[in-house]
């Protein structure tokens, strides 16, 4: 039964919303109130194919577990957690081909530098379904406030196991999730950063008064604009590898919308860093 709250406890609990901990992507905490975020909110990452979401993403989770030491789970159900990994460990500067030749002394070495990050990734079993996958990492988060969960991507995480051979169409699996999301992040004082894929509308015409709305681009569900607080959408680098970013939607902003912002991936580094303008 439903208890209404009388505006004292309101209050007191808006009070009790804890600290603000940078994303240390500065386009988006210089937007976001008190420069980064709280627990139980939900940031969304869109985007088309090669925009950079699991890149941002990575490099979100490497800030917030080695820098701020909040523990951290993770599930990279699209590029995989080895992928993950190498991407955090050129981060550290390792560099990425002897990362993936498994080159003895340097996978040595990032193992000590990770021995310091709070950062827990899922150990996926063939048997197991994405549902069963994303509970479990949820379940690998301890007390400890504040936590951070990562997931990569909405479309590739299905949140409810099925039986037999019906299953229920994407649409209804990526809001099942976004449901789940919201109620973990409220239940357990999470931070969530989820990646999405976008529809094609939304990419596909070069002409940006021919494509749909970036606020309802998130493929398959409207769910992923409602649920989340806040939604940056990258778009694709132009051919000087500069690409363009925005944040459509934010709960948490601290003035009037700012305009797009510009990043260029530094291929070296696994990240994306902010550049002045489009040239």
């Amino acid at each position: 039964m439903t208890q209404a709250l009388p505006m004292h406890s309101v209050v007191a609990g808006m009070a009790q919303q804890g600290s603000v901990y940078p994303t240390g992507f500065p386009p988006l905490d210089r937007q976001l109130r008190g420069g980064g975020l709280r627990s139980k909110r939900i940031l969304v990452i869109a985007g088309p194919p090669e925009a950079g979401k699991t890149t941002l993403a990575v490099q979100i989770a490497y800030c917030m577990a080695s820098q701020l030491f909040l523990g951290t789970a993770a599930l990279f159900a699209d590029e995989g957690r080895e992928q993950a990994v190498v991407r955090m460990g050129q981060q550290m500067g390792f560099d990425r081909d002897l990362l993936e030749a498994g080159d003895v002394d340097t996978v040595a070495r990032l193992a000590q530098r990770m021995g310091s990050v709070e950062l827990l990734f899922d150990n996926p079993q063939a048997q197991d379904s994405g549902a069963e996958r994303l509970v479990k990492v949820v379940d690998m988060l301890d007390k400890r406030q504040p936590r951070v969960l990562v997931i990569d991507s909405a479309q590739r995480v299905l949140v409810r196991p099925h039986a037999g051979t019906w299953r229920p169409d994407k649409r209804t699996e990526v809001s099942d999730l976004m449901g789940y999301l919201r109620k973990v992040s409220n239940e357990k004082d999470l931070i969530v950063i989820l990646t999405s894929q976008v529809s094609r509308d939304f990419y596909k015409a070069r002409n940006e008064t021919e494509r749909s709305s970036a606020l309802a681009s998130g493929a398959e569900s409207r769910a992923i604009e409602f649920e989340s607080d806040v939604m940056v959408v990258l778009e694709r680098p132009g051919g000087n590898g500069v690409g363009k970013g925005t944040i459509e939607k934010n709960r948490l902003k601290s003035g009037p919308a700012s305009g797009p912002f510009y990043v260029r991936m530094n291929y070296a580094r696994a990240r994306l860093e902010e550049v002045s303008d489009e040239d």
